[in-house]
């Protein structure tokens, strides 16, 4: 009984030894990547940055470079070069919709070019806001005016319409911002243009989800119109919602260009690896490819329009009890 046992333990010894396996990391180290990354906004300076990129077992990030002549060119007309200050290349030129922009630097002997067209903005026509209470975690908020306690989520459900001004294939990402330092949730499940885009994405994660403190990209390729309307909600804790100034709101469709859209679907779909997770804890995974349009390295040069409208949230009729 013993020698089996004996035996049993030895093969399983040899099992375990058979599943070991030492990986020299640095057998994969290949030249590193130059790296361009700059958004293009009609109503905004022009940001650039160029950098490379690193190994994974590097222990410090290389320095981004700082000293490039970045020239800006738009409809093949020179803008002359982007001085760098406080860590990015700036120009203060603003491109108008439909203006053909494009970067060009040289860096370590190798030329770098990204491009793109601005995209036509979009016309927000409608912002309709609709309270109710739901379920909630519940808890205590301490007000100047005393404790309150609740049981009760608040939830805004927005619905938002819009119009194209050009017609043809076109690319957004909506937005909803505070001036307070809170950033409320949005649910993004309820409206078929983002579960389009979630339906693209989960080609590659399945359990992706649409809860985010972060704005959302979608298409028009659910509706043929011109004329779009979109859902989204917003929910928090009541008291994040007493003062008046928490209620304000703005809410912006950028229009993008279908380069920056694949860009952020591809983003997304690296989103348990790339950003919210530690590869030593998930073992070597298969590489996926960011979608990039630049030429020489890789990156992304984000042209965007933006749409903006204030709200003011409304007041749920029901007043807090204090205690």
């Amino acid at each position: 009984m013993n020698v089996a046992c004996a035996a049993v333990f030895f093969t399983a010894a040899l099992v375990v030894a058979g599943c070991e396996q030492t990986v020299d990391m640095e057998r994969y180290r290949g030249e590193h990547t130059l790296v361009v990354n700059a958004v293009a906004n009609t109503d905004t300076t022009i940001m650039a940055s160029v950098s490379a990129t690193w190994f994974y077992t590097d222990t410090q990030k290389p320095a981004p470079y700082t000293d490039l002549n970045v020239e800006l060119l738009v409809n093949d007309q020179s803008k002359g070069l982007l001085p760098y200050s406080d860590g990015l290349y700036r120009s203060d030129v603003k491109p108008k919709a439909g203006d053909r922009v494009m970067l060009r630097t040289v860096a370590e002997g190798r030329e770098l070019t990204a491009s793109d067209t601005m995209p036509d903005g979009v016309t927000i026509e409608n912002v309709d806001v609709k309270v109710e209470k739901v379920a909630g975690p519940g808890g205590v908020q301490i007000t100047p005016e005393g404790v309150v306690s609740f049981d009760y989520d608040m939830a805004y459900t927005y619905t938002i319409s819009f119009t194209d001004k050009t017609p043809g294939s076109h690319y957004y990402y909506v937005s909803v911002s505070s001036p307070t330092f809170r950033v409320p949730t949005f649910d993004y499940s309820y409206d078929p243009h983002f579960v389009a885009t979630t339906q693209e994405i989960n080609q590659s994660l399945s359990f992706l989800k649409t809860v985010s403190t972060n704005g959302f990209p979608f298409t028009n390729a659910v509706d043929s119109t011109a004329r779009h309307t979109i859902v989204l909600v917003e929910r928090s804790a009541p008291f994040m919602y007493f003062a008046a100034e928490d209620r304000e709101r703005v809410v912006t469709i950028f229009s993008i260009t279908e380069a920056y859209y694949r860009y952020m679907v591809t983003l997304l779909a690296n989103f348990d690896v790339t950003w919210h997770g530690d590869m030593t804890e998930k073992g070597l995974v298969q590489p996926m490819k960011i979608f990039s349009n630049v030429s020489g390295g890789t990156g992304i040069f984000a042209c965007t329009t933006p749409e903006r409208v204030r709200i003011a949230l409304p007041m749920f009729s029901e007043q807090p009890i204090y205690y």
